[in-house]
Formats: C-alpha cells, sequence, structure tokens
C-alpha cells in the first residue's frame, strides 16, 4: 500500500463559495453560528442537531468544511471525527474540521489534533476569531496523510510538531523544578546573622506598666537593667510607701502635716442622742437650742465677706448667703 497525500477540499476555495455543515446539539449554538457564517456571506450553512443525521447528509453531498462540538450524544464530536477520517470514507476523510469545545484544555486539544482536527476554538466564539480561523483553513497547505499499514487519515507534520511542543514542555518544567529545589536549598542553608553585642539597644518605655517588671528591659551584655525612668518611679514609690507606713503608725491621714508636739488631741465630735418624745430635731428633750450670737456694731461676725464702702467711707459686712 503506497502513502497517499492530498489536501483538503476547502484548499484555495473562496470564502463566499463554501458549503459549511455545523453540528450542535445547542439550538442557540447553531443559531449564533448561522448568523456569523451569514455575515461572512458563506455560500450555504446546514445545521444539525446530532452526529448521526449529519452523517448521513454529508455521505451524499460532502461539504468544503465541518463544524462541530466536542461534547454530544450519543455520539461524540471526537467519534464524529475519528469516522470521518477513516480512508473508506472517502472523499468525506479530506474535509477539514474546526473542533468547538467550552472545556479547552491541553490533553483535549491535542488529541483532537492527533486524530485529524484542523484546529479548536473555545466557547463563547467570537465572530472575529471564526472569521480568522476559516481564512486560515482556505489557505493551509498541509495535506491529509495516510500512512501504509494505517486506516484513519492524519494531517501532515501535526505528530512532529506536537512531539517538539512536549518535550520543549518537558525541559522547562525539569528546569523549574530544578530551580525551585535549589531556592529550597539555599534557603534552608542561610541562617539569620546574630546581632553584635556591641550594637546598643533602645529602651523602649512602655505606655502602660502593669508592675515593676514591665519596666525592666534587657541589656546588651545579658541580664536586666532598669532605665532612668525605672529609678525614678521606684524612689517615688518607695517614699509614698515609708509615707503610707509612717501614717499609719502615727494615726495621721497621708498627706496631713503631723502634729506640732505637746498640743492636745483634737476632741471627737459628740452625737446628739436619737429624737424621742418630747425631744425636737435641735437637741435632747426639754433643752432648746444655744442661740446664735448677734454681730454688734464694730464686731464681725465669723464667716462674714467684707463688702465695699459706701459714699461716706463707712464698711459694712455681709453674711456669704446675702
Amino acid at each position: 500500500m503506497k502513502k497517499i497525500m492530498r489536501h483538503s477540499l476547502a484548499y484555495n476555495v473562496p470564502l463566499e463559495s463554501l458549503d459549511v455543515v455545523v453540528v450542535e446539539d445547542s439550538k442557540q449554538m447553531q443559531t449564533i453560528i448561522r448568523s456569523v457564517l451569514g455575515a461572512m456571506r458563506v455560500q450555504r450553512v446546514r445545521t444539525f442537531d446530532s452526529a448521526e443525521k449529519a452523517l448521513q447528509a454529508m455521505l451524499s453531498e460532502p461539504p468544503h468544511l465541518i463544524i462541530t462540538d466536542w461534547r454530544m450524544e450519543p455520539i461524540t464530536g471526537y467519534q464524529l471525527l475519528r469516522s470521518i477520517r477513516h480512508r473508506r470514507m472517502a472523499p468525506l476523510c479530506f474535509v477539514p474540521v474546526l473542533m468547538v469545545t467550552a472545556h479547552g484544555t491541553r490533553s483535549l486539544v491535542e488529541k483532537a489534533l492527533r486524530a485529524g482536527a484542523h484546529h479548536v476554538l473555545v466557547k463563547p466564539l467570537a465572530p472575529t476569531a471564526l472569521h480568522q480561523r476559516m481564512e486560515w483553513i482556505i489557505r493551509d497547505a498541509r495535506k491529509l496523510v495516510l500512512e501504509p499499514g494505517q486506516d484513519f487519515f492524519v494531517i501532515e507534520g501535526v505528530a512532529q510538531a506536537l512531539a517538539v511542543q512536549s518535550e520543549r514542555r518537558q525541559a522547562l518544567d525539569q528546569a523549574r523544578l530544578h530551580h525551585a529545589r535549589s531556592n529550597g536549598a539555599a534557603g534552608l542553608g542561610k541562617r539569620p546573622k546574630p546581632k553584635e553585642q556591641d550594637e546598643p539597644l533602645e529602651l523602649v518605655e512602655p505606655k502602660r506598666s502593669r508592675g515593676m517588671g514591665d519596666l525592666i528591659t534587657p541589656r546588651a551584655g545579658g541580664g536586666k537593667a532598669a532605665s532612668p525612668v525605672t529609678e525614678e518611679v521606684v524612689k517615688v514609690r518607695a517614699a509614698s510607701g515609708a509615707g503610707e507606713g509612717q501614717a499609719k503608725r502615727s494615726g495621721v491621714a497621708p498627706g496631713m502635716p503631723p502634729a506640732k508636739a505637746g498640743a492636745k488631741p483634737a476632741a471627737k465630735p459628740q452625737t446628739s442622742a436619737p429624737a424621742g418624745k418630747g425631744s425636737t430635731a435641735s437637741g435632747p428633750a426639754g433643752i432648746r437650742p444655744a442661740a446664735k450670737p448677734v454681730a454688734t456694731s464694730g464686731q464681725e461676725r465669723p464667716g462674714s465677706v467684707p463688702d465695699k464702702g459706701d459714699k461716706q467711707g463707712n464698711r459694712h459686712r455681709r453674711s456669704p448667703g446675702l
């Protein structure tokens, strides 16, 4: 068996003379693709919602181009492509195929290209991208090749190009892995440089001190040392503590001047007896409260406030309540 090589049926065919078959199980996508092809002024557009119906129609009238979805039921786009590329399907085996998918992974693209697809488009379709791919397919001079002992046509040079790309990816992955390992080993070998003991350390004064331990800052040579602020606080606290202890022993409230030597202790205020029968709120029963002394002329009543003099120069006194 000899090697067979032939151009696709769409090679050098004008865009306005193309007969395009669209295989799509979604009515919405059928409408979108048909409208885009109509804007390109394609001569004929046939749409099918299943691969089985499309295959029966194409056997009688082979188109110039097939646009098919990858995922369909019960026959998928990949199965349709493999059946078309069989050598017993001539002349349908020379029709270029444009695959459409919503999952454009690398493995899917490679699988479609190895099976004989000319190009893969990812949904959602852009009219400009579809137009560019169709123009590229028309000018594609690669031939469909059937190797001796093989039953399926493949596109010339696709297997070699995919092998080169795979080798490049493997080399790039190995270089990245080596770079990551070298950086990891270098990171493990590096240790932070310890601070020298001669470097002065800044004494940070805390905003709120809960105890004497909060005011102790580390010393460069080891141990603990108190800052000048700490020493002043300690002196103040020690003085206040000594004053409080002395005040407790002498019976004088903290902050009050001590009593003079020989002075009599102040008498305790006498509390009035509770009011009973025949008593008033001002004293015990039967005893009237003493009358307050009335200030006479020339005498000042305790608690009075001097007032300004009148026009004759006499000065008067008034009580704080007046």
